[in-house]
C-alpha cells in the first residue's frame, strides 16, 4: 500500500514536470552572495556539499539566524542524493557562523549548535559502515542489513522506518565511493 502510495506521488510529479518552464538564474556565485535590503545584510553561502550538490544556507548576521534548508534539520538527513563523505565538513563550516537560530528545512527551530555535532558523528558513523561494507564488495542489500545504526534509531527513525529509505541512501553512498576510487586511478 505505502509503495502504491509513493508511486502515485511520483507519477503525479513526472505529469507536473511537463508544466515546469526553466528559467535561468540571472546572478550565479560560487561560494558567497552578499546583498542589501535596507540595512539588513543577507548572506547567501555555499559551505560546501552535504544534502545536496548546490546546498545555500541564508545566514542574517546582524539577527543571527541562519536558514539551512535541508542541510540541517534536527533528525537524520536524507542522503538519497547526498555526499555524505563531504557533508561533516560542510557542517563544520557552518558551525563557525555566529548564529543564534538556525531553521531548517524541517522541524523545530534549533538554538543549540550540539545539533550538528550529532549530525556529523551520524555521517561519519554512516559512511564508515557503508564504506566498510563497500571495501568487503557487499552488495546494497548486504550493507543495509550489516548497517549498525544502535543509538541513533530516534534520531534515524525516518531512514531506518521507511522501507527503501536505506538502500537508496547506501546505494548513492556506493556511487560515491565508486566516484572516489575512479578519480584516484586517474591520479
Amino acid at each position: 500500500l505505502a509503495l502504491n502510495a509513493q508511486k502515485a506521488m511520483l507519477e503525479r510529479h513526472i505529469v507536473a514536470l511537463d508544466e515546469v518552464v526553466p528559467t535561468p538564474p540571472n546572478v550565479t556565485f560560487v561560494d558567497r552572495l552578499s546583498l542589501k535590503r535596507e540595512s539588513r545584510e543577507i548572506q547567501l553561502l555555499h559551505l560546501g556539499r552535504g544534502h545536496t550538490g548546490g546546498d545555500v544556507v541564508v545566514y542574517l548576521p546582524a539577527e543571527r539566524v541562519l536558514f539551512t534548508g535541508d542541510l540541517l534539520y534536527p533528525g537524520a538527513p536524507y542522503l538519497g542524493d547526498g555526499f555524505a563523505d563531504e557533508f561533516p565538513q560542510t557542517l563544520e563550516r557552518l558551525k563557525e557562523l555566529d548564529v543564534d537560530v538556525i531553521a531548517g528545512g524541517h522541524g523545530a527551530l534549533m538554538r543549540d549548535k550540539a545539533i550538528i555535532d550529532q549530525v556529523q558523528a551520524y555521517l561519519r558513523t554512516y559512511w564508515s559502515q557503508v564504506s566498510s561494507s563497500y571495501e568487503q564488495e557487499l552488495s546494497v542489500a548486504e550493507a543495509v542489513a550489516a548497517l549498525d545504526l544502535s543509538g541513533y534509531e530516534d534520531f534515524a527513525a525516518f531512514q531506518i522506518g521507511t522501507p527503501g529509505v536505506l538502500e537508496l541512501e547506501v546505494g548513492r553512498m556506493y556511487e560515491r565511493l565508486q566516484e572516489i576510487a575512479a578519480a584516484s586511478a586517474e591520479n
